[in-house]
């Protein structure tokens, strides 16, 4: 799998390269469950674990690679254009460790 290169601060011109096969598998899996269900409940109840493991293990993948994928409010779950451009790649590349919806 090829790493991504993204555009982490457009303003400045930052890029950064993300490697998808550096992450664990459960991580890989709980980014693709939650930025198809945009609901940490829901991923939750589907990867047969709780809310606050999603919650760990994103925020584990966020500060591994260094950019964040999602916004969380207390109300709301989206995509940020990083996670969005993740996403994509690994759809595209179809990552043997997992299936991307």
């Amino acid at each position: 799998m090829t790493p991504t290169r993204v555009s982490v601060d457009a303003d400045v011109g930052e890029d950064r390269w993300i490697n998808p096969h550096g992450a664990a598998r459960h991580e890989l899996e709980a980014f693709l469950t939650l930025a198809e269900e945009l609901h940490f409940g829901r991923t939750a109840v589907r990867l047969h674990v709780s809310t606050a493991r999603i919650s760990q293990t994103i925020r584990s993948l966020e500060l591994r690679i260094g950019v964040r994928l999602f916004e969380r409010t207390s109300r709301r779950v989206s995509l940020l254009p990083v996670g969005q451009q993740l996403l994509d790649d690994l759809r595209r590349d179809q990552h043997p460790d997992c299936q991307v919806p």
